[in-house]
């Protein structure tokens, strides 16, 4: 039976808290001093992990029309991980070997004079590790393409 503490510094005279869980979730970044991370033995791992990170590139837009094409643009999309807008590109190989996602939100009517339809659009990795991890730029040009 595995147990994780948590512990902070309250800001306001508030002392330390302390909370006991089976798991903790800290997205605070690898480099948090908020927790206290157990031995890799101690957390059932053979070998020690190296750090896996999170990383996303996202932009608003405005679209001529009302189409969102390939997207519902009543509906968000999550974790779209197709390729087929990559082929003839430089990416593609890339994309197979480093996989990301698109998710997608509409938010209603455009902003500017012609437009019909706005969205959020982010290319996400959701973990990458040494080799495997990806750049802000190799999202950008993935969500742009």
């Amino acid at each position: 039976r595995s147990r994780a503490a948590w512990g902070a510094s309250g800001g306001g005279g508030g002392g330390d808290v302390r909370v006991r869980a089976k798991l903790v979730v800290d997205a605070t970044g690898f480099e948090s001093k908020l927790t206290v991370r157990e031995s890799p033995a101690a957390g059932g791992l053979w070998k020690e992990l190296a750090p896996g990170y999170q990383i996303a590139y996202g932009m608003c837009v405005d679209v001529a029309g009302d189409k969102l094409a390939p997207y519902d643009a009543s509906a968000m999309t999550l974790f779209d991980y197709r390729t087929d807008h990559l082929v003839g590109s430089d990416l593609l190989a890339d994309a197979e070997e480093r996989p990301s996602f698109v998710y997608v939100m509409p938010s209603g009517e455009g902003g500017c004079d012609g437009c019909g339809a706005s969205a959020f659009f982010e290319e996400t990795s959701l973990v990458g590790r040494g080799e495997r991890r990806l750049e802000f730029e190799t999202l950008k040009q993935r969500l742009i393409k």
